[in-house]
């Protein structure tokens, strides 16, 4: 059974039990860094994106109450 600290996932010296986990562990590293840092450039993106999509929703609504105003008679709030 491989032990391995939360400080070692995140790149941080701490101890390992043994030595086969030694090596898979520093196996695994690199991998892991890679997904953390996959996982950090698309949060980014979704960060910048969303202040567009709100625009964009709230233009959206607008035109559709606009176009409801022109061809319905009930009122809209």
């Amino acid at each position: 059974m491989q032990v391995v600290s939360g400080a070692a996932l995140i790149g941080a010296d701490a101890p390992i039990t043994s030595a086969s986990s030694t090596t898979a562990a520093a196996a695994s590293q690199p991998k892991d860094r890679a997904h953390v840092d996959g996982l950090t450039i698309l949060v980014e993106v979704i960060a910048s994106l969303t202040g567009s999509v709100r625009i964009a929703i709230e233009r959206a609504e607008g035109l559709l109450v606009e176009h409801l105003q022109q061809h319905c008679s009930a009122e809209i709030y």
